[in-house]
């Protein structure tokens, strides 16, 4: 997927959510961020390596945590499963859950799209 692409579907939930005073910045790091107080959304580069799958997961989780904030939840709760998981269903994505991350994610067939213990295995 392009930039312009994610960051269309991104802001596009912000604003369902009324959130419109994030910002959404793709950066050469390691982990994505959401800071709440500078209300900046952080991607990072490498999502793009990935299926497209995955980078719909990356912008849910980011943007689950502002949704959450607004609630005063600031970790991974299962609140915040919950949101993640709704914003994933309009695409028709389910996680699989490790702990706090995927370790699969599924379409709506329940096929396997992105194996994240796999991609482990293989580093």
């Amino acid at each position: 997927m392009k930039k312009e692409q994610l960051l269309k579907i991104g802001y596009s939930i912000l604003k369902e959510n009324n959130l419109n005073d994030i910002e959404i910045i793709f950066k050469n790091n390691i982990r994505g961020f959401a800071w709440y107080k500078s209300r900046k959304l952080i991607l990072p580069e490498f999502i793009f390596r990935f299926p497209n799958c995955y980078q719909l997961y990356y912008l849910m989780h980011e943007i689950s945590h502002f949704i959450r904030f607004e609630e005063n939840d600031f970790e991974h709760s299962k609140e915040f499963k919950e949101v993640e998981q709704s914003l994933l269903n309009r695409f028709h994505l389910k996680l699989i859950y490790k702990k706090v991350y995927p370790k699969k994610i599924l379409n709506m067939l329940g096929q396997v799209v992105y194996n994240n213990e796999k991609r482990r295995q293989n580093e």
